[in-house]
């Protein structure tokens, strides 16, 4: 949740502190190749969504009802009132990012609705070999039959034109949702001993029913995980909350010393992979969202996950991050009214003419608000 909550809260400062003078330019999205502290903004939002959805902890999803429920479709609806709202102000927009029509709610709308889909169909065994198949068939596309320059040409004929970037995308960014469900899974929702299946929900609001075996049983110590209640039924999170429940690194109490090696040796493995890739195949590219792309976001969320964990347990107990847990509870809505705030301060003033003092005095005062967000929503 802290992970989580953090990816949101630096997205939604970099949104606005790339229009500035003091951001630095080499931090902002690139136009075709390399990758930047913003083109991870994207794939870390994915990655975070990924692993804290009902699939990944266990718990079953409701299918086709689930795709195009309310809920589901307000995102989309969200998509659609930030393109008319461009539209309509004429406020600036880089069509090379996703399209003329298309944005990044109409993204998460697309990628949400395909997995929910898949959910009720096949197991997480075979959603990892199709999200492999698909991406693999995507890089082909890119490579062999002309679909790099296709993306990365100017022209904008037709429908599918304008927005090439936004739709062929999808084939990467569905791979990195499906891809991250299963291993999230695997490394912080599940025993490893557990039935491949999910779970039924035990109610209405998705929560993790608690499983029958004594390791996976949460203890009566204070919930540290509320915010994502499957990490409650892992063994490797549970140490984290139980003094002296490893035993394999028995001078740290708490610290689980197997699932850091699974995990840290998991990234190697990716970052590994990233960089052959990116040297043999092609190099990443945030707008394609090729295969280079879905590796270092994989490669680089895990290893931040893994640095969460381990100061988490090597750190003082008595402190408590409750803004970033906050901000993992009501993610989709603090980066909503975060984008209408940064849309507001960029009709209001000239923010690439601004001072320093301007310049830090706004984002300053923006990045308080958009911290007081999570807690105002807690309240209404």
């Amino acid at each position: 949740s802290i992970y989580t909550g953090a990816t949101v809260l630096f997205t939604c400062i970099a949104i606005l502190a790339v229009d500035f003078p003091i951001f630095p330019r080499y931090f902002g999205k690139t136009e075709t190749f390399g990758v930047s502290l913003m083109d991870y903004g994207v794939g870390s939002f994915m990655v975070s969504t990924a692993c804290t959805s009902k699939f990944a902890r266990g718990v079953v999803t409701g299918g086709f009802r689930e795709a195009f429920s309310i809920k589901r479709f307000a995102v989309l609806l969200l998509g659609v009132s930030r393109l008319i709202s461009v539209k309509v102000l004429n406020y600036q927009e880089h069509v090379s990012e996703y399209g003329v029509h298309w944005n990044f709610f109409v993204t998460l709308y697309c990628v949400w609705v395909v997995a929910d889909i898949l959910h009720s169909y096949l197991t997480r065994k075979a959603i990892s070999f199709l999200a492999v198949a698909l991406l693999i068939g995507y890089q082909i596309f890119l490579n062999l039959f002309g679909g790099t320059q296709y993306i990365f040409d100017s022209s904008r004929g037709s429908f599918v034109d304008a927005n090439k970037e936004g739709i062929f995308s999808l084939f990467g960014y569905i791979s990195l949702y499906l891809l991250m469900e299963v291993i999230s899974f695997y490394f912080f929702h599940a025993d490893p001993h557990c039935d491949e299946k999910p779970t039924p929900s035990s109610s209405v609001s998705g929560e993790h029913p608690q499983p029958e075996s004594e390791t996976m049983r949460v203890n009566s110590q204070p919930d540290t995980t509320s915010a994502q209640p499957g990490l409650q039924s892992n063994p490797s999170f549970q140490a984290a909350t139980n003094p002296g429940a490893s035993k394999v690194f028995h001078q740290v109490p708490g610290f689980d010393f197997k699932f850091v090696l699974r995990l840290g040796g998991f990234s190697l493995f990716v970052w590994a992979l990233w960089l052959l890739l990116a040297t043999m195949v092609q190099p990443t590219s945030r707008r394609l969202c090729n295969t280079t792309y879905v590796c270092f976001s994989i490669a680089l969320s895990c290893t931040l996950i893994l640095a969460t964990y381990v100061v988490d347990v090597l750190g003082d107990k008595s402190l408590s991050i409750s803004t970033l847990n906050l901000m993992n509870t009501h993610s989709l809505a603090v980066f909503l009214i975060a984008n209408v705030a940064t849309g507001i301060i960029n009709m209001t003033i000239k923010t690439i003419h601004s001072t320093v003092a301007e310049s830090l005095s706004v984002m300053v005062v923006y990045t308080f608000l958009v911290c007081l967000t999570p807690w105002a929503m807690q309240w209404v």
